[in-house]
């Protein structure tokens, strides 16, 4: 118990040390200091853990059938001895720790607000589930501490002893499961969470808490992006903003660094040097059952952002580069053909459709083309640890349950989040000569061509697990829905041939590689 929750409280120390005190987080965070920190909060555990042990003791218990088990159980000889371990369990595993964790979050949200870092809401969010969810596993465990304590206070014998006795009995085992299950899950989750902000926002956001400055003190460029809080959009923002772009986000809500469709709409699209749209239905949310109502959503939520800003920019001064990024999937499946940017292809189902209408959707009027560069780009499966499939993948892979999905065999096409980040921002450049009236088409994916058996197997050896459970086609498809779960069964071997010819330059050409970066290892 002790040991779960001081690493917590050092993992609140930790990130007020990072946040607040950037220019001491060096010294204070080096291997020696770290590993001095930790031994002595063991040597801490253990002599506050000495009273467990002490008052326990082991007693002889026959059941109906008469027969008998050796039972570890709490063994107080004094009342005051009960007054004593749990107020110290209270005290030392609750009230103190709590304490320090809320006052560290208190300091982290006061320099966030003061460097005006634009994910605040998201960041104070966070914050706040991890604190009140701490709050709410481990409190009634201590409220039962107390109560026991309270008990001793009276004779026994008492209606007041007996009634807080008969509490303290009857709910021990129910606020210990709460408490304990979170001592398991919480430093994963705490850890998980701590990476994925840093990954998210990377040096760009250390530097502005280091500088204590605003990030559009320092802005040269302007883009306007619908879709960016997303999972791809958060990506773009931080590597366009790292650019030297001023990024605004078209958002349903208003927000600092936003702006709404509606605003879009009626006031139309200020000034800027590019606009992107990576609005969208999350086309593999494992919550929402594929019927009718998603699939419409999946249209409208892409087609109609599409047109709305293709409407604006059509109806702006200034010249934009507007990109329609659709979901890969407009290339029929086959394990042997390849598809390049100037493949010719025609809907073949309803996630072709999709694609055909969304893409068809982005055009401009051929007056407006004229002097406004295009671009569609076509991603594979995103790969990234704060989203995409892999958000789903990793949980299961670490348990040791990762296998292939249907036979295996088939094509892979996947890019990590970053390079589909850099594709869109390469594309988002003036163009060198006038462009031209039809869409420049990227496919967003990897060189490396790999199937789903590759793929699976990297990932278990990456993170050091078996991958020995597959998953039938037929489960996949009654699961997600035979349409949608054709595009994990099925695949098709695609070749960024005119991404690559443009000079885009890949961080991640392997899965090796964009594996490691997102597992950490």
């Amino acid at each position: 118990m002790y040991a779960s929750i001081f690493l917590i409280t050092l993992m609140s120390v930790h990130r007020l040390v990072a946040v607040v005190f950037p220019k001491k987080a060096r010294v204070l965070t080096s291997k020696k200091v770290v590993r001095r920190v930790i031994l002595g909060m063991w040597v801490l555990v253990l002599l506050i853990s000495i009273p467990s042990l002490v008052f326990r003791d082991v007693d002889i218990d026959k059941n109906e059938y008469n027969k008998t088990r050796l039972v570890c159980a709490p063994k107080h000889t004094l009342p005051r001895h009960v007054r004593f371990q749990y107020a110290l369990e209270t005290v030392s595993g609750f009230i103190l720790p709590y304490t320090v964790i809320i006052t560290s979050y208190v300091l982290i949200l006061r320099r966030l607000r003061q460097t005006k870092f634009r994910r605040a809401v998201r960041s104070e969010k966070l914050i706040l589930a991890i604190v009140v969810m701490f709050g709410l596993f481990w409190l009634p465990y201590h409220v039962i501490n107390m109560i026991q304590v309270a008990a001793e206070w009276y004779e026994d014998g008492s209606d007041m002893k007996e009634t807080l006795d008969y509490i303290t009995n009857s709910s021990r085992a129910v606020t210990s499961a709460l408490a304990f299950i979170s001592s398991c899950a919480n430093p994963v989750l705490y850890t998980f969470a701590g990476k994925s902000y840093i990954r998210q926002n990377g040096f760009a956001f250390m530097a502005r808490l280091f500088e204590g400055t605003s990030m559009d003190q320092t802005v040269t460029k302007k883009s306007r992006a619908g879709g960016g809080s997303g999972f791809v959009g958060r990506e773009l923002t931080r590597l366009l903003t790292n650019k030297g772009h001023e990024v605004t986000v078209i958002s349903r809500q208003p927000g600092p660094g936003k702006i709404t469709w509606g605003e879009l709409e009626s006031s139309g699209l200020p000034a800027c040097e590019g606009a992107v749209n990576l609005a969208g239905e999350n086309l593999m949310n494992p919550f929402r059952w594929w019927n009718e109502s998603y699939k419409k959503d999946l249209f409208s939520s892409r087609i109609d952002t599409t047109k709305t800003l293709a409407r604006a920019i059509a109806a702006s001064s200034q010249s934009s580069s507007l990109l329609g990024p659709g979901i890969g999937s407009c290339y029929k499946p086959s394990l042997t053909a390849q598809y390049t940017e100037d493949s010719e292809w025609t809907p073949f189902d309803l996630l072709s459709k999709l694609v055909n209408e969304w893409e068809a959707s982005a055009l401009l009027p051929e007056d407006v083309a004229k002097t406004t560069k295009q671009v569609v780009v076509r991603p594979g499966v995103v790969l990234g640890r704060d989203g995409g499939a892999m958000k789903q993948m990793l949980l299961p892979f670490w348990l040791g349950l990762g296998g292939t999905l249907g036979s295996g065999n088939q094509p892979f096409p996947w890019i990590h989040v970053s390079d589909l980040a850099g594709i869109i921002a390469h594309a988002l450049e003036p163009p060198a000569d006038t462009p031209s009236t039809s869409p420049q088409v990227f496919n967003g994916v990897a060189p490396a061509l790999n199937t789903n058996y590759e793929f699976t197997k990297e990932l278990g050896r990456v993170m050091r697990r078996p991958t020995i459970f597959p998953v039938p086609g037929f489960v996949v498809n009654t699961l997600l829905g035979a349409e949608r779960g054709m595009v994990l069964t099925q695949g098709q071997k695609v070749v960024p041939e005119s991404t690559q010819e443009s000079g885009f330059q890949y961080k991640y050409l392997d899965l090796t590689s964009a594996l490691k970066e997102i597992v950490g290892s």
